[in-house]
C-alpha cells in the first residue's frame, strides 16, 4: 500500500523581521515584503513480507523559495518607512531538502517489535 501527498502554499506581500546585515536579531530591525512559496511531496510505501514483518519506505522534498521585494525601517511610533540601506545582504533564498526514511520491522514476539531504521538526507 502506498499513497502520495503534496503541500503547496504561496505567500504574496508577507512579512519578516531581519538586521541591516541579513541576521535575524533584534539590532537596527528591518522589515521586508517579500513573496514566499512552499512546496512538499512525500511519498509513502508500506508493503507486509507476512504477518510479522514488514518494510516501511517514505520519501520526502521540501522547496522553500523567498524573493525579498522591498525594505521598510521600524519608527520611534512603530509605523514603517522604506529603508534608507541600500546594502542589505539578503534578497532571495532558495532552499531544498530531500529525505529518505526507509524503516523494516520484525515482531518476534506478542508486543515485542525489532526496528532497523535507515536515514539519509540532503
Amino acid at each position: 500500500a502506498g499513497y502520495y501527498t503534496n503541500y503547496y502554499v504561496k505567500d504574496a506581500n508577507g512579512a519578516d523581521y531581519i538586521d541591516a546585515n541579513g541576521q535575524r536579531v533584534l539590532e537596527n530591525i528591518i522589515f521586508p515584503r517579500r513573496d514566499r512559496m512552499t512546496v512538499e511531496n512525500v511519498v509513502n510505501v508500506k508493503y507486509n513480507f507476512n504477518n510479522r514483518s514488514g518494510l516501511t519506505f517514505r520519501v520526502r522534498h521540501y522547496w522553500g523559495k523567498v524573493e525579498q521585494k522591498q525594505f521598510y525601517d521600524l519608527q520611534d511610533d512603530g509605523t514603517l518607512k522604506t529603508t534608507s540601506h541600500n546594502d542589505i545582504a539578503v534578497q532571495h533564498r532558495n532552499f531544498n531538502l530531500f529525505n529518505v526514511d526507509a524503516v523494516y520491522t520484525l515482531q518476534f514476539a506478542p508486543g515485542s517489535f525489532i526496528n532497523i531504521v535507515w536515514k539519509d538526507a540532503s
